[in-house]
């Protein structure tokens, strides 16, 4: 169902493009720009919704897992196999679910990774057996490997100039539903049991499917696919809104390549649009790396991917000495190990490091800094930081770990944030969605790396934390130009 437009209001001067009657979306875009309370809101909306209500599930697993290993009588590996389950289903989404949304669209892509989130969130509370929820949250994680989708929605609808910011928006509400369901976990875990948390973290993204029924296909997608009429419907909706005008009788609305590429289409990004044309330059393996700049773009942007997941499940190899709270019987001395308790100020004090990282990045990007010197300069500062736990004076008090891991989340988290955004805008419409699966997968190995370093003394395991962050410094600041990054300065580039 589109998304109902109001009618029209006199805003803008109606827009004209200099006698061309054949203009890609990414035109129209720039030309009408952003309108605050239009559609390009909304989706920004539903956007940030689906973001923070799959980090919530995400960030559930951590909380019920001890209740229920206890409740199932689960060994530790029982227990691992659960947790992994998660992990295998966001694997396994990432690779299939960019390819889907593609060759499909991103609309009916973003249903169905919000229908598995939340039917999987529901079933999770209902389920009788280690089996049944261990497929329950593969099918989570099926729907969390896509959640890169709607935010590739989201940066095909933006103008250049607010493009990063708003993608940040979404970012920052990954944080949000990591810290809100810390919260919803403290009120009800104890007194109500890790079902009824299950089934209320389901609510999040059920409100998410709703609303994504209400979107537009992407019109650049359309367009690029061949769906002019329809693309131009799309846009049409946007022009009404920021200009109060349609879009003028003759329009033709094709993909960047019919158009011409536009008034701003460059040489490094007609490199990465496939210029020219040929069979073998139309497949997502071309675009990936079939030619060196390709290539160079590709091994940079998986390596910030890697790199972000890789840091920041290695900041959270202490996490169950300062979230769980050991209980005695009443002797004082024999340990109830059948009793879970968090201290939920320490995880929420952690947690908060991502508010404060990611808003922090919106801030630096609202000055029009480069999100790759962001993501450079948030690796150098953690660095020096992850060398800190070493210092026996801080590590030897738990409120000394959890401050040292708080410092440490602050910088980590906006890595990954940056690489979100810059592998939305690095490949061209038809392989966007599987070019960002696949740095999504390739992240997905670096929390599986980091989880099997658990053993392994700070000593040995920090240096190798602190020399995967070095390489994410010239992964970041020598990556080149993508597919809707139009000004290539140095200055200029956003």
């Amino acid at each position: 169902m589109p998304f109902k437009v109001a009618g029209h209001r006199e805003r803008n001067p109606r827009v004209q493009f200099g006698g061309q009657v054949k203009v890609s979306p990414e035109d129209v875009i720039e030309k009408v720009g952003w309108r605050s309370g239009g559609y390009q809101q909304f989706l920004l909306l539903v956007t940030c919704i689906t973001i923070a209500s799959e980090a919530a599930e995400v960030a559930l697993l951590s909380l019920i897992l001890p209740h229920v290993k206890n409740e199932f009588n689960l060994t530790n590996w029982e227990t691992d196999k659960v947790a992994m389950s998660i992990f295998a289903g966001q694997m396994f989404g990432c690779f299939v679910m960019g390819a889907l949304a593609d060759s499909f669209g991103r609309k009916p892509c973003s249903i169905i990774a919000s229908a598995l989130v939340a039917v999987g969130g529901y079933a999770s509370a209902l389920a009788d057996s280690t089996t049944a929820l261990m497929i329950c949250r593969f099918a989570v994680g099926l729907g969390v490997g896509a959640a890169f989708v709607p935010v590739d929605m989201l940066a095909e609808a933006c103008p250049d100039h607010v493009r990063t910011t708003r993608t940040q928006l979404a970012n920052l509400s990954f944080s949000a539903g990591v810290v809100a369901i810390t919260v919803v976990g403290a009120v009800i875990l104890e007194p109500w049991g890790w079902r009824l948390l299950a089934f209320v973290a389901a609510l999040p993204p059920t409100v998410a499917l709703v609303m994504a029924f209400y979107l537009d296909e992407s019109p650049t997608w359309l367009a690029d696919v061949g769906r002019g009429s329809e693309a131009k419907r799309a846009l049409d909706r946007i022009c009404v809104e920021n200009t109060g005008y349609p879009l003028p009788e003759g329009i033709h609305i094709v993909g960047e390549k019919e158009a011409g590429g536009g008034a701003t289409m460059d040489g490094a990004e007609k490199g990465v649009a496939s210029a020219g044309g040929g069979a073998g330059e139309a497949s997502a393996w071309y675009n990936l790396a079939g030619n060196l700049v390709n290539l160079f773009r590709t091994v940079c942007l998986w390596s910030l991917a890697f790199v972000q997941t890789f840091n920041f499940y290695g900041l959270m190899l202490n996490a169950p000495v300062v979230f769980r709270v050991k209980q005695y019987a009443d002797d004082g001395v024999t340990e109830l190990t059948n009793r879970v308790v968090f201290d939920y100020a320490a995880i929420l004090i952690v947690n908060s490091g991502d508010l404060v990282g990611n808003f922090s990045a919106l801030l630096a990007l609202r000055m029009k800094t480069n999100p790759r010197r962001v993501a450079a300069a948030c690796a150098a500062i953690s660095v020096p930081m992850l060398f800190v736990p070493l210092v026996p004076a801080l590590n030897s008090h738990r409120w000394g770990l959890v401050f040292l891991m708080l410092i440490g989340r602050i910088p980590a988290a906006p890595i990954g944030s940056m690489s979100w955004i810059l592998n939305a805008v690095a490949y061209p419409t038809l392989f966007r969605a599987t070019g960002h699966g696949w740095a999504n997968a390739v992240a997905r190995f670096g929390a599986v790396t980091a989880s099997s370093m658990y053993s392994m003394p700070a000593a040995l395991s920090i240096p190798i934390h602190a020399l995967a962050l070095v390489a994410a410094i010239p992964a970041a600041l020598f990556m080149p130009a993508g597919a809707l990054e139009h000004d290539q300065s140095p200055k200029g580039r956003r």
